[in-house]
């Protein structure tokens, strides 16, 4: 139930990002589709770095 949650979360975020790509431009719907990305690859980084920390002590 849960991936059925998450993928019509994104199903929504996309049409969204469409929805603002067609009366502002590729530009700025470009600018938030990336905005997701960068935290998930800081969310990455973060945990990576705090799993490496816990497997030091």
């Amino acid at each position: 139930m849960d991936i059925l949650f998450k993928s019509l979360l994104a199903a929504v975020v996309t049409a969204l990002i469409l929805i603002i790509e067609k009366y502002a431009g590729p530009r700025v719907a470009g600018a938030i589709g990336g905005i997701p990305i960068v935290f998930a690859i800081s969310y990455i980084l973060v945990t990576y770095q705090l799993k490496e920390l816990t497997q030091m002590n």
